[in-house]
């Protein structure tokens, strides 16, 4: 079984990748968890591999979110598992070195409690992270800087393009950068929104509309906060999001008080048809084909 563990920014970013995977042939992993291969058994049920604090000694928060990842999927023929870990922000270094280490470890060294080892399995890290205002040199420079830091006794090369792969150490490492079509720069909701808001124009008009309010309220009047470029940065010394208030706004329209992960994961804004034909989705897929093979 190839096992691809995927580095993401946060949970939106996982719920959209859920979403195009569910669509190429991925259903959600419903075995126990004794079920995978044995060094992801061992990394998911020993907590050390996720922090260096016992479960004891974490918050409830720390524990859901460090330990078990937002979903994991299999193909069709069971020879695919992907686990999909949204780390908050690409800021996570540390984190990441853990989940990075201690997979390498298990697959070379074996984890008490793990399954049989004698079967032939593929390890693989990707990450897929948004280029930002940075873009994607910038993004695979501090990637593959941070790889270096993360094995300093390994020769770690740097990546020169988007969506390739390297092996170092015992694991095979890959690199995709999320853009809005035909740029350089951009993050996911630049592709998620213009696929929700196909054909369905009517709807996010309005939502548009509503979110355009802020200043005419009594509540809000006066505590608007804005960027140069005029777009909102806080309302109240609150960060604001406009984009993931979209979401949030025409998903409630289905999902009646459910988060914007839930809502991407299960609104019928993103269809099977309208995601196969999107070429940001197809190289997301293509990216996680070719480290598989």
């Amino acid at each position: 079984m190839n096992v691809i563990v995927c580095l993401l920014e946060g949970p939106h970013d996982a719920a959209f990748l859920y979403k195009i995977l569910k669509t190429n042939g991925y259903s959600e992993f419903r075995k126990p968890i004794k079920a995978l291969p044995g060094p992801i058994f061992g990394f998911l049920t020993n907590p050390k591999h996720h922090s260096d604090l016992t479960v004891s000694e974490m918050t409830y928060d720390m524990a859901n979110r460090r330990i078990y990842p937002f979903d994991v999927l299999i193909d069709e023929n069971e020879a695919n598992c992907i686990l999909l870990y949204p780390l908050m922000g690409v800021q996570n270094a540390a984190l990441r070195e853990k989940i990075i280490k201690s997979i390498d470890d298990v697959v070379v060294l074996g984890d008490d409690g793990a399954a049989d080892f004698s079967e032939d399995h593929k390890y693989v890290i990707a990450y897929l992270v948004d280029a930002d205002n940075d873009g994607v040199e910038e993004r695979l420079n501090s990637i593959s800087e941070e790889l270096m830091s993360f094995f300093p006794d390994i020769k770690v090369d740097v990546f020169k393009e988007n969506g390739t792969v390297q092996i170092i150490g015992d694991l095979e490492i890959g690199v995709f950068v999320i853009t809005e079509i035909g740029s350089q720069t951009g993050r996911l909701e630049d592709i998620l929104i213009p696929l929700m808001k196909l054909d369905n124009d009517d709807i996010f008009s309005k939502a548009e509309e509503f979110l355009g309010i802020h200043e005419q309220t009594n509540l809000f009047k006066g505590k608007v906060e804005r960027y140069e470029n005029g777009i909102i940065k806080k309302i109240n010394n609150v960060k604001y999001d406009y984009k993931k208030s979209l979401v949030a706004t025409v998903g409630q329209l289905q999902k009646s008080g459910m988060s914007n992960t839930v809502c991407i994961k299960q609104t019928d804004y993103l269809e099977t048809a309208k995601i196969q034909a999107n070429e940001s989705c197809r190289s997301i897929v293509n990216f996680l084909n070719k480290i598989i093979k």
